[in-house]
């Protein structure tokens, strides 16, 4: 390695002219015309149609931006969903547009934070095109939801990052209280980011501040004012978070998981993408966010690289490379306990290679194999007051040679082909995503049959909206479309949504009727006050029901219906327990997720006389064609 100290005013072949900013610029639009086509390969899916129905018909006041979103508290997410609906409702290129560019300003601002911590160096461009189109990078983007909340994320951590910077070298309490203020802001936006706290606190005891371990510990405690201020807000944030937090689910993980999950997330999401990997991904036919599957030899590879990236850091910037590489290392740590502990007794070890919960860990990897590998340049760095201090010593820089160069961009040219390869791969799973087919089938149909076309408000497929979403259902969708539609009306019988989205005649299935013995030529007799309680014929699973009421009567009158599930809790039907009975109908009422074991029936008058021929408890199927 050749030392530019010893050729002063000699230019790596990879700084030459304006080659620089150029490349840099480069990298950032390649990016950015990347994400837009890897991302319009797929459409909403799951938590993002779910949310953006939530914002539906709110106002954006604090009662809205402080109800729990997906169990976390996001007043800054709830925020931008209203915005989107509020804006341009449903419009799926601004989504992209905005996500794009999030990240291309995030790697523009990554750029100048690197440049003024090791100067104007070769490296600094090719690391960034290494993070712009790595496996941990690309995942993250592609839903909305994760896409959208770590877009933001991480452009406020990259701009604490930068006032980092000033307050390491002047200890404000300005400067720590905007830290401390992106870093809280980050969190309410994915709390993912919360672990960025540690990262920044590593960073300036490791990187920023110099001298022996005592002269740094009195660095800090000269600057406690600026540390106390910093830590405030972050920690206001991170009690309110915890406050806030749904914990269903929770728990579970002992040390011995939080273990296998590090492992994994190091050996299969990491390591292979430090070569551009994984190459392989699994999922099934209905899995269009793929999940990290790297064989083996992959593995090895991923790690092979990782001990000559420390190897060769050594080499160049001494122990500064080991405390570069803390910075990643605590990202995984961070992300894999933080989300173990929230979510490891559903998902347990698929924890580890869900690609979303790596995205955290790209940028601050990126930072470590650049601030490992390159020593700060004094003749490279900028005059800005908020330029990082240098340590005493020479500097190695890679590229240094003509040679040396042509080695370094073969090598990065052949990890950036393998990790396009990689995106490639995931891009397939991402373009099955059924979201466009299905609404535009669905919106289509129910234009076509008119505004009180009557509709089964029937879940929509799983693949698209997962039920354990608070916003599932065809009306949900069509709300957000903006398509009016009639849902379970009882002046004819409804059609029901098949699983491609067309409108079909509809057969209702029976998993449980009325246990007692019928009234001839009545069925269950309903006469005076009640109330009445009906018990069903056979337990019925939990799920999703309907209840169906076939009836006459001589004049128009008003129940309330509660169910009783299995355990003896008392459950309203989805829209409320009061029905309006029409003289001659078949009432279809939708059900809380539940185990029905009994239907109670109060009655409004002492002289209603209602012949309820069939209670039946079940669900629409499309009917078979004939």
């Amino acid at each position: 390695m050749t030392s530019s100290a010893a050729a002063p005013g000699r230019t790596s072949p990879l700084l030459l002219g304006d080659l620089f900013r150029t490349s840099i610029a480069a990298v950032a639009a390649l990016q950015a015309g990347w994400l837009w086509l890897s991302i319009d390969r797929g459409w909403y899916l799951q938590a993002d149609l779910s949310n953006l129905a939530d914002a539906v018909g709110h106002r954006p006041g604090w009662s809205y931006l402080s109800q729990p979103l997906g169990g976390h508290f996001g007043p800054i997410m709830r925020a931008i969903y209203w915005l989107l609906q509020a804006v341009a409702p449903m419009n799926y290129e601004l989504t992209i547009a905005v996500r794009v560019a999030l990240q291309t300003a995030t790697v523009l601002l990554l750029a100048l934070l690197l440049v003024r911590m090791i100067g104007r160096q070769p490296i600094i461009p090719l690391v960034l095109a290494l993070y712009c189109f790595s496996s941990l990078t690309l995942p993250g983007l592609t839903f909305m939801t994760t896409g959208l909340g770590f877009g933001i994320g991480q452009l406020l951590s990259v701009l604490a990052m930068l006032m980092l910077l000033r307050f390491a070298r002047t200890g404000r309490v300005r400067d720590g209280l905007g830290v401390g203020v992106l870093i809280a802001l980050a969190t309410l936006s994915s709390d993912l980011y919360i672990i960025y706290a540690a990262v920044l606190a590593v960073m300036t005891m490791g990187l920023l501040y110099q001298g022996t371990l005592r002269q740094r510990l009195h660095r800090v405690l000269s600057h406690w004012k600026g540390w106390l201020a910093m830590a405030l807000p972050i920690g206001a944030v991170a009690a309110t978070a915890l406050l806030s937090a749904d914990t269903t689910g929770a728990g579970g993980m002992r040390l011995g998981d939080g273990w296998a999950l590090l492992r994994s997330e190091w050996l299969r999401a990491v390591g292979p993408a430090l070569i551009g990997g994984p190459w392989t991904w699994f999922g099934d036919t209905d899995t269009y966010s793929a999940f990290y599957a790297p064989n083996d030899a992959t593995i090895l590879l991923g790690q092979l690289a990782f001990v000559s990236l420390l190897i060769l850091g050594w080499h160049q910037t001494g122990p500064r490379s080991l405390l570069a590489w803390c910075l990643p290392l605590i990202t995984v740590l961070g992300a894999m306990l933080l989300v173990g502990a929230a979510r490891y007794g559903q998902s347990q070890l698929l924890i580890a290679i869900t690609p979303r919960y790596s995205f955290v860990v790209a940028l601050p990897l990126a930072m470590a194999i650049c601030l490992s590998l390159a020593a700060p340049d004094r003749a490279e760095m900028p005059t800005a007051p908020d330029a990082a201090e240098l340590p005493p010593r020479a500097v190695s820089r890679l590229g240094g040679s003509r040679r040396e160069a042509i080695v370094v961009l073969g090598v990065v040219g052949a990890v950036l082909i393998a990790a396009c390869v990689s995106s490639v791969r995931y891009t397939r799973f991402w373009a099955h995503n059924p979201g466009r087919s299905y609404a535009a089938t669905l919106a289509s149909g129910v234009r076509a049959a008119g505004p009180r076309v009557n509709l089964y408000d029937t879940p929509v497929p799983p693949a698209l909206i997962s039920s354990v979403e608070p916003h599932h259902h065809v009306s949900d969708l069509l709300r957000l479309l903006g398509v009016p539609a009639q849902f379970d009306q009882p002046e004819s019988e409804p059609l029901v949504a098949t699983s491609d989205g067309r409108l079909v005649k509809a057969g209702f299935i029976v998993a449980a009727s009325a246990a007692d013995k019928p009234v001839p030529n009545c069925g269950t007799h309903l006469k005076g006050a009640g109330p009445f309680t009906i018990a069903l014929s056979r337990p019925v699973r939990e799920g999703e029901w309907f209840l169906r009421l076939e009836l006459y009567e001589q004049a128009p009158s008003t129940i309330d219906v509660h169910i009783v599930d299995r355990d003896g809790s008392i459950l309203a039907p989805t829209n409320g327990p009061t029905l309006t009975l029409p003289r001659l109908a078949a009432l279809n009422v939708r059900l809380p997720a539940m185990e029905p074991a009994s239907v109670v029936v109060a009655t409004r008058s002492t002289s209603i006389d209602v012949c309820l021929v069939r209670v039946l408890i079940g669900g629409p199927l499309p009917a078979p064609e004939r």
